[in-house]
């Protein structure tokens, strides 16, 4: 009975280690494919999230002793903070755009009446000057920045310049037109003057 009883014993033990051999193969495995999940993340990006997930979701999945086989766990939980701090770029990023657009809308609609006034000049005449000057008084009152928005500066330029040529040209002929006037006075003046000196008729 002594000897039945030890080999029941003997089988019961060689029983017990085939399964805890089969355990630790089984544990060796599934901490293997989890490891083999966290090593395919490779460099960590926003695109890789879901490649992420899915390797944590496989991890948590394990027993605590296959856990501790994983050897790379703590390249996975350094991949989930990478996605952390890149989603917060990202949002940051988004953030900051959104507010350069409404910068830029702002500055666009501040520079708008000017483009209006300076398309308002039109044909540029001595009568223009009015005009031309609110247009540019206007354009200078903007800021900086408001300025570079405003895509017609360069008729308003162009007219500053057709204006002063016509405004030269016009005082040109003034002077001209006041020139003869004296030069015709003087002949006149002289011709008075001969006319004068005649005195009486004899």
């Amino acid at each position: 009975d002594t000897l039945v009883q030890a080999e029941k014993t003997l089988q019961q033990l060689e029983s017990a280690l085939e399964k805890d051999e089969l355990k630790q193969q089984m544990d060796a495995a599934a901490a293997e494919s989890v490891s083999s999940a966290i090593t395919a993340i490779g460099e960590v990006t926003l695109d890789k999230k879901g490649v992420v997930e899915a390797a944590r979701a496989a991890y948590e999945s394990l027993s605590d002793d296959q856990k501790v086989l994983v050897v790379n766990a703590s390249t996975l939980t350094a991949a989930e903070a990478r996605i952390k701090a890149l989603e917060k770029e990202a949002a940051d990023q988004a953030e900051e755009a959104k507010k350069q657009q409404e910068r830029e809308a702002a500055l666009k609609a501040e520079a708008k009446p000017v483009e209006d006034t300076i398309a308002a000049i039109g044909e540029v005449t001595l009568e223009s000057r009015e005009a031309i000057e609110q247009a540019r008084a206007a354009y200078e009152e903007l800021s900086a920045e408001a300025q570079a928005k405003v895509e017609n500066l360069s008729v308003l330029v162009i007219a500053e310049k057709e204006l002063a040529v016509l405004e030269a040209e016009f005082n040109s002929k003034l002077e001209k037109d006041e020139l003869k006037q004296q030069m015709d006075a003087a002949a006149a003046k002289s011709v008075s003057s001969a006319i004068t000196a005649i005195g009486e008729v004899t």
